[in-house]
């Protein structure tokens, strides 16, 4: 992972996009880390705010996988 961080206009994006995941249904657990990991890692910030412009469900599915990848990763191997 590189060296990446948020900016203060940028974490007010990602806690937008938390809030629609909260209405989405998503898990605390599973905001909570994809939030921690978009502060610091660009992936998945674009995941995070690929999956709010998605309007095809399977399509923001696939995402929700990917990012759920992406925090795995990040917990076998921490970097930050």
């Amino acid at each position: 992972m590189n060296t990446f961080r948020t900016t203060d206009k940028q974490k007010v994006r990602i806690y937008e996009i938390a809030t629609s995941m909260k209405e989405h249904g998503l898990s605390d657990a599973f905001i909570a880390h994809s939030v921690k990991l978009a502060e610091y890692y660009l992936g998945a910030f674009d995941l995070l705010e690929l999956w709010e412009r998605e309007e095809d469900e399977k399509e923001r599915n696939q995402i929700i996988a990917d990012l759920q990848d992406e925090i795995d990763e990040f917990k076998e191997h921490p970097t930050y």
